[in-house]
């Protein structure tokens, strides 16, 4: 149990480290918005705040 979670653990940092900043990184911003979105929609409906 605590490999398989360490393993999950690793593979969502590997998709979330890159540039993030919303104005001079915008691609990396919103392919990390997106996929938080999507992994959170597992359990639910997703809204936006903006």
């Amino acid at each position: 149990m605590q490999f398989h979670l360490k393993t999950q653990l690793t593979q969502h940092l590997q998709q979330m480290i890159r540039e993030r900043d919303p104005y001079l990184a915008s691609e990396g911003h919103f392919y990390v918005r997106e996929y938080i979105r999507q992994q959170l929609q597992q359990w639910g409906t997703v809204i936006r705040a903006c």
